[in-house]
């Protein structure tokens, strides 16, 4: 094999290589910037499921899709996960709802990966996570005090009630109104009958003299 066929077929190979590492390395065609760290929208408590967010920004002239989750810092399952959509040159913020169990500060870290249209993967120029502490407050329906000053309230009421039908009059029950009046009656002291005396006055009438 002559030399210059040896070199063509260097070039030729060179050239395939090339090609091909184009081809598999990402267009760059959009880059994705996060535009506000992440944030607590709604608070969290170790009974309610909390809100965070984070607002991603297309600086590329192509639509990018996001997508996005949190985990704890320190690692673990995910918490949640979310996709958006997001037109070139246009800010769309990202939402994530979820519980943590147990009160406290935790830290989370949200995640985000972004999509071409051609399914090549977009580029975050300045990082593709941002972190944030979640300050997770202790529910009343979490403190076994709530429970216990539910049954001592159920407890007074089972009572009073129970007293008052122990200290309610008996009835029996084929009593008729009548016979009750009778018995009322039987119990009541007589009174003595009052006698009506009047008084004769004499009056002695005078002629006045004239």
């Amino acid at each position: 094999m002559s030399s210059y066929t040896k070199f063509m077929t260097v070039a030729a190979i060179l050239a395939i290589v090339l090609v091909s590492a184009t081809a598999m390395a990402p267009s760059g065609d959009a880059d994705v910037e996060i535009t506000s760290d992440a944030r607590v929208v709604s608070g969290f408590d170790n009974m309610t499921a909390g809100t965070i967010s984070v607002s991603y920004t297309n600086t590329g002239s192509d639509p990018v899709t996001v997508e996005f989750y949190a985990t704890y810092t320190s690692g673990g399952d995910r918490l949640a996960e979310g996709t958006i959509s997001i037109p070139a040159g246009e800010t769309v913020e990202g939402t994530l709802t979820f519980l943590i169990n147990s009160a406290g500060a935790h830290y989370i870290t949200v995640f985000a990966s972004a999509t071409n249209p051609d399914g090549s993967e977009a580029l975050f120029p300045h990082g593709d996570r941002t972190s944030l502490l979640v300050d997770v407050g202790s529910s009343a329906w979490s403190q076994w005090t709530t429970y216990l000053a539910i049954v001592v309230v159920v407890l007074l009421i089972v009572i009073g009630v129970w007293l008052r039908m122990r200290n309610a009059p008996k009835v029996e029950a084929d009593t008729t109104f009548t016979e009750m009046e009778e018995k009322k009656s039987m119990y009541r002291p007589e009174v003595p009958a009052q006698t009506k005396t009047t008084d004769k006055q004499k009056y002695v009438s005078k002629r006045k003299k004239g």
